[in-house]
C-alpha cells in the first residue's frame, strides 16, 4: 500500500516537541523533549532529559496520495542534420490514491519539439558528358569529353573527383585516310637565259602513289615539258658621267675646275646604282701640264769702260740665268756671246771759271765802308 509521510513539529511550553507519522491505517505521534536552558546554580531541573521521547496514536483516516510522475529529458533529434523532431516520455512513479490528484499525463505519453543539428552537408554531384566528335575524319585522332558539375558541395560535403569543365581524351580512328598522289616538276638543267625570257625542260617526279581512293596525279612519272623561264626584266645598270661646269682656273701648272654628274641611263630591275646622284658636283684638278719656261739671261761687263765720260767702249758677255723649257721662248743670245757697248757716255765735267766784280763804289773813302760786288 502506498504511504503518505508528513512531518509535523510542534512546540509546547517551549519544552516538548513531537513528531507524528500518519499512515492510511492510522498514525503515531512522537514527541521529543528538548532542554533549552539547563538548570544551574541550584535551579530546578527539567522533568525530562534532553532528547527524551514519547509517542501516541493519531489520525486513523486514510490519507490521499497524489499521483507522482514527470516528463523525461528530450531524446536525440530524429535526424543528424537539418530540421527534425525529438521526443520526451511521461513516466508515473505511483498512481493517485485516497482521492489524491491524478498525473497530468498518462504513463508512456510522449511530447515532441522541433530540432535542427545544423545544415546538412551537400555532396558534389556531377558526371562526364558524352565524348565529342573525333578530331580527324580519317586516320588517328582524339575525342574529348567534359566533366559537368550539376551540384557544388556545401556545408562540408564531399567534393567531386573532377573539377567542373575538366576534360579528358581518348584516341579514335574512323578508318584509313585516302592518300592522294603527290608529285611535282623538277627542272632539268638551267634556263636558257637569266633574264628577258627563255625556256627550260622539266620532268615530273612521282613522290607518293595514290592509295585508299585518293586522287591520281595529273601526269605520269617521268613526263617532260618545256616551260618559260627567266621572265624577269634584265637589270639595267645606271650609266652617267661628269661634265665641266666652268673653265679651269689656270692653263698650266695645276688648277681647279667644277664638274657636275649627269645620269644618262637610270638603274632599273635591280641594276647597279650610279656611284653619284644626278646633279652631284665636285672640284677636279685641271691644267696640270707644266707651264712653258722662257729663257731668261742678261749681259754682264767683262772689263771697264775705256773712258769715264765723253763716250767710250766696253766688252760685255751674255749669261743665261734660266734656260727655256716646256716650249718656252729661247733667249735672243746664246750663253757666252760677247759684244762691245758704248759706255762713259756722260758728259765730261767742266770746271767752273769766274770772279767777283764791283757793282757800286765804296760807301766811304776812308775809315772803312762797304761795297756790293757780283760773282761772274
Amino acid at each position: 500500500m502506498s504511504m503518505l509521510v508528513f512531518l509535523l513539529t510542534t512546540m509546547r511550553s517551549g519544552r516538548r516537541s513531537g513528531q507524528a507519522i500518519e499512515t492510511a491505517m492510522g498514525g503515531i505521534r512522537r514527541q521529543t523533549y528538548s532542554v533549552f536552558v539547563a538548570a544551574a546554580a541550584g535551579g530546578a531541573a527539567c522533568r525530562e532529559a534532553d532528547g527524551a521521547t514519547a509517542s501516541e496514536n493519531c489520525q486513523s483516516n486514510e490519507c490521499p496520495v497524489d499521483c507522482a510522475g514527470g516528463w523525461g529529458q528530450f531524446g536525440l533529434c530524429s535526424v543528424s542534420c537539418g530540421p527534425g523532431t525529438q521526443l520526451k516520455t511521461f513516466g508515473i512513479d505511483h498512481d493517485a490514491a485516497g482521492g489524491g490528484a491524478a498525473c497530468t499525463a498518462e504513463h508512456g505519453a510522449t511530447a515532441s519539439q522541433s530540432c535542427n543539428e545544423g545544415a546538412c552537408p551537400i555532396h558534389c554531384s556531377g558526371e562526364w558528358d558524352t565524348y565529342g566528335a573525333c578530331s580527324a575524319t580519317c586516320g588517328d585522332g582524339f575525342q574529348t569529353q567534359t566533366f559537368v558539375v550539376s551540384e557544388v558541395e556545401e556545408n562540408g560535403g564531399n567534393g567531386c573527383n573532377y573539377s567542373h569543365d575538366e576534360t579528358r581524351t581518348q584516341s579514335c580512328n574512323l578508318g584509313d585516310c585516302p592518300v592522294n598522289c603527290d608529285g611535282g616538276w623538277s627542272n632539268d638543267g638551267t634556263c636558257s637565259v637569266t633574264c628577258g625570257g627563255g625556256s627550260q625542260l622539266e620532268t615530273f617526279i612521282l613522290i607518293t602513289d595514290a592509295a585508299n581512293g585518293g586522287a591520281e596525279c595529273d601526269f605520269a612519272a617521268g613526263a617532260t615539258r618545256t616551260k618559260l623561264c627567266g621572265n624577269s626584266e634584265c637589270p639595267v645598270h645606271c650609266d652617267g658621267g661628269w661634265s665641266d661646269v666652268d673653265v679651269c682656273s689656270v692653263t698650266c701648272g695645276g688648277g681647279s675646275q667644277l664638274e657636275r654628274f649627269t645620269v644618262a641611263i637610270a638603274s632599273a630591275h635591280g641594276g647597279n646604282e650610279c656611284d653619284f646622284v644626278e646633279g652631284t658636283t665636285r672640284t677636279k684638278l685641271c691644267g696640270t701640264v707644266d707651264c712653258p719656261v722662257h729663257c731668261d739671261g742678261g749681259w754682264s761687263d767683262v772689263d771697264v769702260c775705256s773712258a769715264t765720260c765723253g763716250g767710250g767702249s766696253q766688252l760685255e758677255r751674255f749669261t743665261v740665268a734660266t734656260a727655256s723649257a716646256h716650249g718656252g721662248n729661247d733667249c735672243d743670245f746664246v750663253e757666252g756671246t760677247t759684244r762691245t757697248k758704248l759706255c762713259g757716255t756722260a758728259d765730261c765735267p767742266v770746271d767752273c771759271d769766274g770772279g767777283w766784280s764791283d757793282v757800286d763804289v765804296c760807301s766811304a773813302t776812308c775809315g772803312g765802308g762797304s761795297q756790293l760786288e757780283r760773282f761772274t
